[in-house]
């Protein structure tokens, strides 16, 4: 259905069974509607059904629903469609601390064992590396504002915008 979708809106001629999925029918009923010498619904050289008379037939269905932002004023769809998540995994400490872009000291993210620290300058370049460790170890205040080292004890999937704001 998806891929019939994408073809209909792309204004592209569709496949007879996903224009059954879309207008809510049997595959059969449409088998009918192609076949024959003078179909109700023509198809292309490969066997799709061209998009007019498609669009036709199902404006007129009940079952259709028009996707929503294919009418709408450029700047609208952004606030349709779905934002894409840019999901990442990062380490929480015992005390519920996570390590977050927000926790950046003296150019960089101290990472590591107390005796051996590694300063690294990018956020992404250090979470991959506490990713990568066997304990993942990171120095951040406290609510006090000291620095201190704390170990992971768990993994959390956040989104980049949650992270974003607990550096704010």
């Amino acid at each position: 259905m998806a891929e019939g979708r994408r073809d209909f809106d792309g204004r592209r001629s569709i496949a007879p069974e996903a224009l059954a999925l879309l207008g809510g029918v049997k595959f059969s009923r449409i088998r009918n509607m192609i076949s024959g010498n003078a179909p109700d619904l023509p198809r292309d050289e490969v066997g799709k059904v061209l998009h007019e008379p498609a669009a036709a037939w199902l404006a007129k269905r009940e079952a259709f629903l028009p996707t929503v932002w294919r009418d709408l004023p450029q700047e609208g769809i952004e606030k349709v469609r779905p934002s894409f998540v840019s999901p990442v995994f990062v380490p929480v400490a015992r005390d519920g601390s996570i390590f977050h872009p927000g926790q950046r000291r003296d150019g960089g993210y101290q990472i590591g064992p107390k005796d051996d620290p590694e300063n690294i300058e990018d956020f992404n370049t250090a979470l991959a590396a506490l990713q990568h460790a066997d304990v993942a170890r990171w120095r951040r205040p406290n609510p006090k504002g000291n620095w201190g080292l704390v170990s992971a004890v768990e993994w959390r999937r956040m989104e980049r915008a949650e992270l974003e704001a607990l550096a704010e």
